[in-house]
């Protein structure tokens, strides 16, 4: 019998937990019993693959976790739009009292969602149902999500610790055909946009349609040209590092006027996207796989997707090399990473702890380390057909090619490192047919992105476990509204770069010395 979810009736009230007595056990191995009176309990899931599809009872994945942990996945089809979209329509639920069951929480809500009683309190269970899971996490992590609590003590939030390598990448095809090497200084890197803006790098006989590199509306996915200068960013966001000897603000050091007046001169000889500060996401991943782009920052384990996409355009000597930090003679430059990456799930308050038994179940298996090659195996349907009775692998890319409408598995995965992301690859490459499979070529180009950025100058910032309650009347501070109007304009010369010390005293002034100096207050608390 598949029990459907109630709607969410307890927005902003008391947390209640209906208690039940039947508990689920382990048989081993993907077999495990789902519960005793063989109910299936439908759980909505939502997170930023939501855009690829939905999930629901008939999912490959959903009938297996149906035998193994007594639940469904079901999900509708949510925009992504760089987590705009996303955002928008879980307010909406949330405005509805409407909450889905297990949901990643986006642009900093989880502590409204804590503080209104909206979602689950886990500390009785998370050791009990995600051992492997709870162990996996570093103590300091633990106590920044305690943190949010309002007794100090208690977890709310599944933290997302996932290695997520945020790297530069650049065309070693359109590199080949000028007879380039991948730059490693700003001068150099200079020098190769030139020569992709003036030649025809991508080889399609027209040496005017090349985008040397390209961001996002906001500034967004351009790190790899704030990095040489020594600013703390993640996805385009400025962060609160080690300034000074003190935890600040980058978007308000000095160099980050010297970031911008660089950028402002790669935009003035047309070597930054005209566009930038207009494409949505759609629009500029439409550029990279169009064979538009030769460099851009994102992430290197998820390069597959763009690689297969050109593949199947007919760019069969795609190759995507990775971008060093640049160095540059007169700062130390790093490439921004966190320890923590931002909260992964809460669960609705409304759920059952019944319910929130299984899902912990279901996540634990999907976050075991133990699990990772049964986890490589995947579904028949989303991992792997059979044809005539052989396995064929399905890249994402493949799997989305098909028009299920269904998104991928798994869903939930919240712990990985350098290792068994690679150990992963290698995995999936071993089931292909080998290098000539462009699925085997793609994934062995992400092996090869991720090695090199592992080698790269990377480094976790101070401010990585700040808590959200420093932006507590100031909202416009923690979407960085300020920042991304000056840059626009500054960048694409409609103001000039002196306006930068007008940003400066204006950020203090609304706002920003408070923020600072609740940051700053945080930050000791938690050394």
């Amino acid at each position: 019998m598949l029990m459907k979810r109630q709607p969410n009736q307890l927005i902003g009230l008391a947390l209640v937990l209906l208690l039940v007595t039947a508990t689920l056990g382990f048989a081993g191995g993907r077999t495990e019993t789902a519960a005793a009176a063989g109910d299936v309990i439908a759980i909505e899931y939502w997170d930023e693959n939501n855009q690829h599809g939905i999930f629901d009872a008939n999912h490959p994945q959903s009938v297996a976790f149906a035998e193994q942990f007594g639940i469904v996945w079901e999900s509708p089809m949510v925009s992504w739009n760089g987590g705009t979209d996303y955002l928008q329509q879980l307010r909406l639920r949330i405005a509805a009292g409407d909450l889905p069951d297990i949901f990643m929480p986006w642009g900093g809500i989880e502590q409204e969602l804590i503080d209104n009683g909206a979602v689950a309190d886990l500390t009785d269970l998370i050791q009990e149902e995600m051992p492997a899971f709870y162990s996996n996490v570093a103590p300091e992590i633990w106590d920044f999500i305690r943190s949010l609590s309002p007794d100090g003590q208690s977890i709310y939030v599944l933290p997302s610790v996932q290695f997520t390598p945020l790297g530069g990448m650049i065309r070693g095809d359109w590199l080949d055909r000028l007879g380039l090497d991948v730059p490693t200084t700003v001068d150099e890197y200079v020098e190769v946009l030139r020569a992709f803006r003036d030649q025809d790098a991508s080889g399609d006989g027209n040496p005017n349609n090349e985008i040397p590199t390209s961001g996002r509306e906001g500034g967004r996915w351009m790190d790899h040209l704030f990095a040489p200068f020594g600013i703390a960013m993640v996805e385009g966001f400025p962060e609160w590092d080690i300034y000074d000897g003190e935890l600040q603000y980058s978007a308000v050091q000095p160099a980050m006027r010297s970031a911008i007046e660089w950028i402002r001169g790669l935009y003035a000889e047309g070597l930054l996207d005209p566009e930038t500060f207009i494409n949505t996401n759609q629009v500029w991943m439409g550029k990279i796989t169009g064979d538009l782009v030769g460099s851009w920052y994102h992430g290197t384990h998820w390069s597959p997707a763009r690689f297969t996409t050109l593949y199947n355009a007919g760019v069969t000597d795609v190759r995507l090399d990775y971008l060093p930090m640049l160095s540059h003679p007169d700062y130390e430059g790093f490439m921004t990473t966190t320890d923590y990456r931002r909260p992964g799930y809460v669960f609705g308050a409304h759920m059952t702890e019944e319910a929130i038994r299984r899902t912990m179940r279901a996540i634990e298996f999907v976050n075991d380390p133990a699990t990772i090659e049964e986890r490589n195996i995947g579904y028949e349907g989303v991992n792997f057909l059979i044809e005539n009775g052989q396995e064929v692998r399905l890249s994402t890319a493949d799997f989305l090619a098909l028009g299920t409408g269904y998104r991928p598995a798994l869903g939930a995965q919240l712990l990985s490192d350098a290792e068994t992301t690679i150990r992963t690859n290698e995995f999936q490459m071993s089931l292909l047919s080998g290098p000539d499979d462009p699925s085997y070529r793609a994934v062995d180009n992400a092996n090869r992105l991720i090695a090199a950025y592992s080698q790269d100058t990377v480094r976790s910032i101070a401010g990585q476990f700040l808590p959200p309650s420093i932006y507590e009347g100031y909202p416009d501070i923690r979407t960085h509204r300020l920042f991304q109007e000056y840059v626009a304009r500054i960048i694409v010369g409609d103001w000039e770069i002196d306006r930068f010390d007008e940003f400066v005293e204006r950020w203090y002034r609304s706002g920003g010395r408070e923020v600072t100096e609740r940051a700053q207050a945080a930050y000791a608390a938690l050394q």
